[in-house]
């Protein structure tokens, strides 16, 4: 699991090697500016290329970030997000057996208020009515955790707002004209590519 909020020294070397695009970094720049060893530095830049960050490594000269990685890793995420609630607080899988689940589990915590939980498969996703979410690798599999201020009733309409919402993004980035079928599907040329699934719980404050 990976986080956004656990400051590691991965994601300070993710950091420098993005400010520092077109150059190298030595192993011994970033071996000082972490307070690492130049052993763990390269453990690190290992693990990265792993992830899928492509990273030039010359001697003498260090390493340059070639290409970022496509995967939806926290850090990649969360830079450069201005918003006020969502995305405050990531959490990140390869596999789990569902976000929903690990949502559920954190949900009651103030502190997770707008967290997102990402995972690149679920083992065991779920649909409405609990049917099977088949999510296999290449899909987007999420869950959003909210404490909005408002009666639970109101809830009924997050599935129609959330749909609405992940529509106008597709059509304003890929150019792609999606159609909604009620009440929380997404639909492109009549295949689903997305639904969204809500779970609601409230207590009296009064």
């Amino acid at each position: 699991m990976y986080t956004s909020f656990d400051n590691t020294s991965l994601v300070k070397i993710v950091t420098l090697l993005k400010s520092h695009k077109f150059e190298y970094l030595s192993g011994q720049d970033l071996s000082g500016l972490l307070k690492l060893s130049r052993a763990a530095v390269w453990k690190h830049i290992k693990k990265l290329q792993s992830l899928g960050y492509k990273i030039d490594s010359k001697p003498k000269l260090g390493y340059k970030l070639i290409k970022t990685t496509e995967l939806l890793l926290p850090w990649e995420i969360s830079d450069g997000l201005e918003t006020k609630v969502f995305g405050k607080r990531i959490y990140y899988f390869h596999t789990i057996d569902s976000t929903q689940n690990f949502a559920i589990g954190l949900a009651s915590k103030k502190i997770e208020n707008g967290t997102i939980i990402i995972s690149e498969k679920q083992t065991h996703g779920r649909g409405r009515l609990d049917r099977k979410w088949v999510s296999p690798s290449g899909g987007i599999w999420l869950s959003l955790i909210l404490h909005p201020e408002f009666d639970i009733s109101m809830s009924t309409l997050f599935p129609l707002i959330s749909s609405l919402a992940l529509a106008i993004a597709i059509e304003r980035i890929l150019k792609i004209k999606p159609e909604l079928k009620w009440s929380n599907d997404v639909t492109v040329n009549g295949k689903k590519v997305a639904g969204i699934l809500v779970d609601a719980s409230g207590h009296n404050t009064s």
